[in-house]
């Protein structure tokens, strides 16, 4: 009767976790926190019915921009904590 409850507390969750932390302990490295606009989602602008259509676009094009800035931005912080782990050899 022990094993199913044993196998109750260690859901593959819990596992994953636990794996994850010990892979950190043993490399020794904690990374950064990453930043939280890289995780918010950015909605398309809104298109209201009978809206000029060259409007709509230009606020979409607003909200590309944005996006992509955001992923530019992203890319900027992982490559630099990649750049910092490389040079710590």
């Amino acid at each position: 009767m022990l094993l199913p409850l044993t196998l109750l507390a260690c859901s593959p969750s819990r596992i994953a976790q636990a794996a994850a932390e010990t892979g950190k302990v043993r490399a020794g490295i904690l990374l950064p926190v990453l930043p939280g606009e890289c995780r918010r989602k950015i909605d398309h602008a809104p298109a209201l019915l009978g809206a000029n259509a060259v409007a709509v676009l230009a606020r979409e094009r607003a909200q590309l921009d944005q996006a992509n800035g955001v992923i530019r931005r992203c890319a900027n912080h992982y490559d630099n904590v990649k750049a910092e782990l490389e040079g710590a050899d």
